[in-house]
């Protein structure tokens, strides 16, 4: 089977899907929190693609790592031919999840190219080109989005929505890996005792000069 993409050797050791909470409550969880390069292929290499999610719930009756449970095993339970954005909301309501979910929620699968995203309450998706342009994705109703081996998707939820700005975000998600990115954003984070979670998905690391931030936040 010949996978979608192919990962240079030198990003062999190298994390493409990094995601963590920094929220004292454990409000918050991600699924899953990291995948290295192997099992990236691995994930694509499957019929359903790779799935993620995240939560950043508001209430403490939540348990989120609960509820990422129920939404992974929801998703794997609807068949590969079943159209990913039907597969994503039947997962959404195996999990009992309705549009009065009191947080944020994002869940997600890469398949052949394509990122299929949904999002209930206030959580963020931001996807980075190659040439470093930040675009805001639409949750709400389930987005469909091209994702290249070169590209970047952030999730965002619970206060992180708000901590930070294109320009900070574009930067840092451009010139560092998954890990490092993720990391550092929630160093800032945390410096704005803010709380939440996110995750960071970005195939290949290519460090480079940037032409402009204007160029970087142009419209696509």
């Amino acid at each position: 089977m010949q996978l979608p993409f192919r990962l240079p050797f030198r990003f062999s050791a190298r994390t493409v899907l990094f995601s963590a909470t920094c929220d004292a409550a454990e409000r918050a969880a991600c699924l899953p929190t990291a995948l290295a390069p192997q099992q990236f292929q691995e994930a694509l290499g499957t019929p359903h693609g790779l799935f993620f999610a995240l939560v950043a719930a508001n209430t403490a009756t939540t348990n989120a790592a609960r509820l990422l449970e129920q939404l992974a095993l929801g998703y794997r339970l609807v068949p590969p031919d079943v159209e990913r954005r039907l597969a994503l909301r039947a997962a959404l309501n195996y999990a009992e999840v309705g549009p009065e979910f009191d947080g944020a929620l994002a869940i997600g699968a890469l398949v052949n190219h394509t990122l299929h995203l949904l999002g209930v309450g206030s959580a963020r998706a931001f996807h980075v080109d190659e040439n470093g342009r930040l675009l805001a994705l639409r949750l709400a109703s389930a987005a469909q989005q091209p994702f290249a081996a070169s590209d970047v998707l952030l999730l965002l939820g619970g206060q992180l929505v708000g901590a930070f700005d294109p320009y900070e975000l574009a930067l840092m998600l451009y010139a560092h890996d998954a890990e490092d990115a993720g990391r550092r954003l929630l160093t800032l984070a945390q410096r704005r005792s803010t709380t939440g979670a996110l995750m960071v998905l970005k195939p290949e690391h290519r460090r480079s000069a940037l032409r402009s931030l204007r160029d970087m936040l142009r419209p696509a």
